[in-house]
């Protein structure tokens, strides 16, 4: 895998989703995995959402994201886990993966037997990779460019929410690109897991580069619910991998995890949205 493109040395923090810039600090010191000086990450005193801050001493971002260049040919942990879930709740026609990289996860559908599968991707080498791979990947980002697809009845952002700059704005234009009825599956890292709040330095899924939000369910369904187009379906966590034999610790770790996940202190946040009936679009 090529690294990412160099990233300005600093830069400075955020308003929150809410409008709010008053937050407190809940973390500061070296991300763990090297690519920057000093991190900090922010809790919003109005609606709770924990925000990457100031960064100093940014060398690399880490390449997840809209901004990366990774080229991944082997399906995610939480890919394999989203798949199923999908298909479970999928209702027929039209789906639109938002950040679908090389098509990791249409290929899991589609094997699964969904059809009308599209992704949208900004970045050109995977969506090369994908088309390669017997996919249809459109290159682009979920912003005004966009243009919404005919009879398209389901959106998936699986780790895609954190790391855009407005999620109001990507709400309103799943709203604007969805029937009354059609569902918007958010998937994110859960910052209010057990391992998260356990040792927040050397969580995984941590990532101040790349990843601007860092959600838990409270402040997931606060974003939701402000935005007001959407009913939550189900909400519920998961681990990032599928339970799998590699070593007794491992195995020890995996079983943990779901244990936690059934507690609803699972890595992964899991939010199905149906669009609200009488909105704009329906009239």
């Amino acid at each position: 895998m090529t690294p990412a493109a160099p990233l300005v040395a600093d830069r400075p923090a955020r308003h929150c989703w809410c409008g709010a810039s008053i937050a407190v600090e809940v973390w500061s010191g070296r991300y763990w995995k090297g690519r920057i000086a000093h991190a900090t990450l922010e809790r919003c005193v109005e609606c709770g959402t924990v925000r990457t801050g100031a960064l100093k001493g940014i060398s690399v971002a880490s390449g997840d994201g809209p901004g990366g260049i990774y080229v991944n040919l082997e399906p995610s942990g939480w890919e394999q886990l989203n798949a199923p879930i999908i298909v479970q709740r999928h209702r027929p026609g039209a789906l639109l993966e938002v950040g679908a990289n090389t098509g990791m996860l249409l290929k899991l559908l589609r094997t699964a037997g969904l059809d009308q599968l599209r992704g949208l991707e900004p970045n050109p080498a995977c969506a090369l990779a994908a088309r390669e791979l017997g996919e249809t990947i459109d290159v682009g980002w979920f912003d005004a460019s966009y243009t919404p697809l005919a009879g398209l009845v389901t959106i998936v952002m699986s780790h895609v929410l954190e790391h855009l700059a407005d999620p109001l704005a990507a709400l309103d234009l799943a709203t604007q690109s969805l029937p009354a009825g059609g569902r918007l599956f958010l998937f994110v890292p859960n910052f209010a897991s057990s391992r998260a709040q356990h040792d927040i330095a050397r969580w995984p899924p941590l990532n101040p580069v790349d990843h601007l939000w860092h959600f838990s369910p409270q402040t997931l369904a606060k974003l939701i619910a402000q935005h007001g187009k959407f009913t939550v379906l189900e909400s519920f966590t998961t681990p990032l991998a599928p339970l799998r034999w590699a070593s007794p610790p491992r195995m020890l770790r995996s079983l943990v995890e779901r244990g936690a996940a059934r507690a609803g202190r699972g890595e992964q946040l899991v939010f199905i949205l149906e669009r609200r009936q009488g909105l704009l679009r329906d009239r």
